[in-house]
């Protein structure tokens, strides 16, 4: 029994831990570990502004700074410059020759604005779920972009305006503004540069004046900047493809309907393609339609999806791989029947993209689905149980997007920004970078190895380890030959002997042993009891007698490889 003092302790400590007492700290209690604060840096990136264009909080998240990339690379590339010349031990005219080319290398690198890159970024996030936007941005700043890299994009934010044409059922489609004027100018300045290459450059342009009756000036200023394609595949009509193939079957596709758009700014060029169209024989003659001049192709090829057709207004040309893709794309354009930007897919896809820009891109599954059908027929058709098809469907089943794929791209004052929706998750975009060069490479090795294996089965039979250690040493041989024409710079049809060969093998091998019991002869006795081996002059084929073959019994015509003596 406790006594009234100690009930009463017992009270007031129980009394005070009710109250919320401070209770004393464990003296084994370590402190809570504080962040390292993270380094100032030291030296400038783009990084604030590339990271503003790029979505936080998703599941992939890089940015990669090339400030100082540029002038290491000049500094790598002009060491290794000098470096070859010294090795080289060019002539005083070769070093001239390499220095013009030299020059014209930096200046078109320099007028390419390469050097104005400041940083790359890449982000991915699910917007909803299984559909992913992805940003990308290659950056300078906006005071720089003064590079033809930076103006191949019309500027014209146009691109867009392709979807107006397109089909309701439109598999896959983009369009792109490209002017390739301003890499014309760089090339003529950097060959310019040196009066060695200027005649290249002069000549070049006098054969495409002479083909033509066109300057390149007049082509490319006059050339774009719009342009535009649309693939239809249509599952309900399949066309038939014959296979030449040994195990060849018939290909069975989808009908496909192509059809093309670009910009001919310059009349002498849309007055060329009319010449060149009314060259063609047999052909008949223009007719005008809804404002358009179309021409239709006879062509020979008995294709039920092609019968082709060139169109042209003001200066647009639109070239159609048939007369009913021809004609829904005029009635879609027109407004007087519905196309792909009227379907509640597209308007999905194309949720939170740009509503212009100077590149647009879509893709529908079935075009993924149309191209893994195609890869899969064609490994069918190389013949049965085909190693590679089985890779290629694991290929295929984790890494095809089973979504629509949209994309725009835009050329800003900062760069080039693209921003894609789509069902490529970024596990799958890091991972296909990654992984399937793997599973492509293993898939191509397979069937080697299988075949090796075939070989290697087949050299067990008794007397086959003899014959592999005769094709190891013809291997050794050839090499040791090799070798010395290359230290000893031989010209063709040097005779080389065994005192010449015997130095590139170890004292005391079964090889250098063999080469050394036949002092100054052209040929060895490799086989016992089988014609010598002879040493070939440089440039000729080592091989192993028929007689010395046939002494290891039946093996596979390809045992022997480029030592049979087979043609």
């Amino acid at each position: 029994m406790f006594s009234f003092p100690h009930r009463s302790a017992a009270a007031v400590l129980a009394f005070a831990l009710l109250a919320g007492c401070e209770k004393p700290a464990s003296p084994t209690a370590a402190p809570a570990p504080q962040p390292t604060p993270a380094p100032a840096p030291v030296e400038k990136t783009s990084f604030e502004a590339v990271a503003k264009h790029l979505d936080t909080g998703g599941g992939l998240y890089g940015y990669l700074s090339t400030e100082s990339f540029f002038r290491m690379a000049a500094e790598f590339a002009g060491k290794m410059k000098a470096t070859a010349e010294a090795d080289l031990n060019l002539t005083p005219e070769q070093k001239q020759r390499g220095e013009a080319v030299w020059q014209a290398v930096r200046t078109l690198v320099n007028e390419s604005g390469l050097r104005e890159i400041s940083g790359a970024g890449m982000s991915s996030i699910a917007i909803r779920p299984g559909y992913y936007r992805m940003r990308a941005i290659l950056h300078h700043y906006p005071e720089q972009g003064r590079g033809f890299l930076w103006h191949l994009h019309g500027g014209q934010a146009t691109a867009l305006d392709w979807v107006n044409w397109l089909p309701e059922k439109t598999t896959a489609a983009g369009s792109f503004d490209l002017t390739l004027e301003p890499l014309r100018e760089a090339l003529a300045k950097a060959f310019a540069s040196d009066e060695a290459l200027r005649p290249q450059w002069e000549q070049m342009e006098a054969q495409v004046k002479a083909a033509t009756g066109l300057e390149l000036r007049q082509i490319l200023s006059g050339l774009g900047p719009v342009y535009g394609y649309v693939l239809v595949l249509d599952p309900a009509t399949p066309f038939t493809i014959p296979r030449q193939t040994p195990h060849g079957e018939p290909m069975t596709i989808p009908e496909p309907r192509l059809a093309l758009m670009l910009q001919l700014r310059d009349e002498a060029l849309l007055q060329w393609v009319r010449e060149r169209l009314a060259q063609i024989p047999g052909q008949p003659a223009t007719t005008e339609e809804e404002g358009w001049t179309v021409q239709r192709i006879a062509i020979p090829i008995p294709l039920p999806f092609l019968s082709p057709v060139v169109a042209w207004k003001g200066d647009r040309v639109l070239i159609a791989s048939n007369e009913p893709l021809f004609r829904e794309m005029l009635a879609v354009h027109a407004g007087k029947q519905p196309g792909l930007a009227a379907t509640a897919a597209f308007k999905q896809a194309m949720e939170g993209l740009p509503t212009s820009g100077t590149s647009f891109g879509y893709v529908t599954p079935e075009f993924h689905d149309a191209i893994a059908a195609i890869q899969m027929q064609s490994l069918k058709g190389n013949g049965p149980n085909q190693p590679g098809a089985a890779m290629m469907r694991v290929i295929q089943e984790t890494f095809q997007a089973r979504q629509l794929q949209a994309s725009v791209g835009q050329t800003t004052p900062e760069g080039w920004i693209t921003v894609t929706n789509g069902g490529l998750s970024p596990a799958q975009a890091v991972t296909v970078t990654t992984m399937v060069p793997v599973a492509l490479v293993a898939a191509a090795v397979v069937p080697t190895l299988q075949a090796s294996k075939r070989v290697a089965s087949s050299v067990t039979a008794p007397g086959s380890a003899p014959a592999r250690a005769v094709l190891d040493q013809l291997r050794l041989l050839d090499a040791g030959l090799d070798q010395w024409a290359i230290e000893n710079s031989k010209p063709s049809g040097s005779q080389p002997t065994t005192d010449d060969v015997k130095l590139y093998f170890k004292p005391g091998t079964p090889l250098h042993q063999l080469l050394e019991a036949h002092p100054g002869a052209t040929a060895v006795p490799l086989v016992p009891g089988a014609p010598p081996v002879v040493l070939p002059p440089v440039g000729g084929n080592l091989t192993l007698p028929p007689e010395a073959q046939a002494m290891f019994g039946p093996l596979p015509p390809s045992f022997w490889g480029p030592f049979s003596g087979a043609q």
